[in-house]
């Protein structure tokens, strides 16, 4: 099939980025300029002496970060919360801008196309870009390995894995500066999901030497990364913090601003902020409450950009009819997800409490007011008799057990206070609740992604609620192709093959009036069945740092801090003036 105009507009002016990327960078190949005459001999001027040279700036002091939350402290980035703290050292296959756009000179990629059905992609890679400390260039191959790697080795644990199994066949550089995906059906969105640095995740974006993979093996090189960014990790002490060492120079940003950047993990926000008062960290995200406390403290900016993102709760395995020594599974009944999500959580409440009323509820899902096809839909109030009357007539009049398990977010620091609120409202109408508070990274490994891929959430043996997730705001094609990918995965809650259905047609439309009549039915569908739980909108995110110009250069480098949080995580190590 023919790739759509819409499709064009949905990847953000595929064309017009062509045409930048043609114009930057090197120059073309062209007939040098025909010579001049060479100037009429004179007598030489008088010698001088040599003007006194000026020194190269060189990068000086530290940046100190904190955060709540750091993962597994993994050196290659194959969960998104390893970007908090690793994207210093790291570039991008395809680079993006702060609004989410692709960047094809921040990155590898200079260009890219398709063919008619969109099954094949070509990427086409620059030249010149050097791995740290004299380990090569990086190339097409180095793309294919990693690309590779990530769908087959069984250490993976990418969450495309499964999906790229069953969709890619194969990803291939058939020189050092081409790179080619085939897939098994269309896919009109593999940049947005599979490379690019503002698309999903769960990909192996990152620019990573496949040399030193193989020669240090993925434990080695999970200590140790050979990347190409304007730092390079020197240090990584598990549960404590990660270090960044400046390189002299980056191929794209030059001189980095800082000699070191160290990120430390400090679960606690009062700590954080302490820590902030008296400089010895400089930046963190904080949660609205702190925003409050601080808001007339000379020696703290407070840089807020709100809309950035939607909470979401998942009921997980709703397609599991029952559990070995916990029985049938409530969660298969549509009025139980009904009960808990639509009428059981008061969303205005946790809106304008814990989020001081920078938030909007909602049950939208995929898309959010950002989306120019967007169309809202009618929330329901709250109303716990009426859940726990959904519960009864599903057949648990006097409740049921269930697991939550609660995991902290960086950019929502409010959000397992929430997931407390939620779970003491569903005690309120018969529910026993167990709170299993953990990473988000021992979420994942421990019980989301145990098994083999294709049969990713054998760690749940029972009803099982996890959260809060905070979702960045994507353009379009981000929010579809990410859909779409795990629509077609075990990461799916659901199984639905109808749902499924509506939303692998939705993500091939082929005119603005389809794809916004596909819209409305499948979040519909979505919104009445439950099978993603938004919860709130128009989260935004909070930096505070140190009032210091010698540290923070501009409000604008933090803010694009902020749009890190509101595109999943973008450009983190490119705001503090690299």
């Amino acid at each position: 099939m023919k790739v759509s105009k819409l499709r064009i507009l949905l990847l953000g002016a595929v064309a017009v980025s062509l045409v930048v990327a043609a114009c930057g960078g090197g120059g073309d190949p062209t007939s040098a300029p025909a010579p001049t005459s060479a100037p009429a001999s004179s007598s030489a001027p008088a010698p001088t002496s040599a003007p006194a040279s000026t020194p190269m700036p060189q990068p000086k002091g530290e940046f100190n970060l904190a955060f709540s939350e750091m993962g597994n402290f993994d050196g290659l980035c194959i969960h998104a919360t390893c970007r908090n703290y690793t994207d210093f050292s790291y570039d991008y296959w395809l680079g993006a801008a702060p609004d989410g756009t692709d960047d094809f000179d921040s990155g590898a990629i200079t260009e890219y196309s398709f063919n008619d059905d969109a099954t094949v992609w070509t990427f086409k890679l620059r030249d010149g870009i050097p791995f740290h400390d004299g380990a090569g260039i990086a190339d097409a191959h180095d793309m294919a390995f990693i690309y590779n790697w990530a769908r087959d080795n069984e250490q993976s644990t990418y969450s495309t894995k499964g999906t790229w199994k069953r969709a890619i066949a194969s990803f291939v550089a058939p020189d050092s500066n081409t790179f080619v995906a085939t897939m098994h059906k269309s896919d009109p969105f593999f940049p947005s999901t599979g490379v690019a640095r503002a698309g999903c995740g769960g990909s192996p974006c990152e620019i990573v030497s496949a040399s030193a993979f193989e020669t240090l093996g993925y434990g080695g090189f999970n200590k140790r990364p050979v990347n190409t960014g304007p730092y390079k990790i020197v240090d990584i002490m598990p549960g404590d913090s990660v270090t960044h060492e400046a390189i002299s120079s980056h191929w794209f940003y030059g001189i980095p601003r800082f000699a070191e950047i160290k990120a430390t993990l400090v679960p606690e926000e009062t700590t954080r902020v302490a820590l902030l008062k008296t400089g010895e960290i400089h930046a963190t995200l904080i949660s609205r409450g702190s925003a409050v406390a601080l808001k007339d403290n000379s020696s703290v900016l407070l840089h807020i950009l709100n809309g950035t993102g939607t909470t979401n709760i998942r009921v997980e395995q709703q397609y599991i009819d029952s559990y070995p020594g916990s029985g049938k599974n409530p969660m298969t009944d549509v009025r139980v997800r009904q009960a808990l999500i639509l009428y059981g959580i008061d969303r205005q409440t946790l809106a304008d409490t814990f989020l001081y009323g920078f938030a909007e509820p909602t049950t939208n899902y995929p898309l959010t007011p950002s989306d120019p096809y967007y169309v809202k839909i009618p929330v329901p109030d709250y109303d716990p008799a009426k859940a726990k009357q959904l519960i009864a007539d599903a057949g648990w009049p006097d409740g049921f057990e269930l697991d939550m398990f609660i995991w902290p977010r960086p950019a929502l620091p409010e959000g397992q206070e929430m997931m407390e609120a939620i779970a003491i409202a569903w005690e309120d109408i018969g529910l026993t609740v167990n709170r299993i508070p953990l990473s988000y990274e021992a979420w994942k490994d421990n019980y989301l992604f145990k098994g083999e891929a294709g049969a990713w959430g054998q760690g749940f043996d029972k009803p099982s609620i996890s959260g809060m997730w905070y979702l960045a705001n994507r353009r379009v094609g981000g929010t579809l192709g990410q859909y779409a990918n795990i629509l077609t995965s075990p990461y799916s809650m659901s199984f639905e093959p109808e749902l499924r259905e509506i939303g692998l047609a939705w993500a091939q439309a082929g005119d603005p009036v389809e794809y916004q009549r596909l819209a409305i039915e499948y979040q519909t569908m979505n919104s009445e069945k439950i099978y993603q739980n938004p919860a709130l909108h128009d989260v935004g995110v909070i930096v505070a740092t140190v009032n210091d110009p010698d540290i923070i250069p501009s409000y604008w480098g933090v803010r694009n801090f902020a749009y890190a949080y509101g595109y999943d995580q973008i450009a983190v190590a490119n705001v503090w003036g690299l």
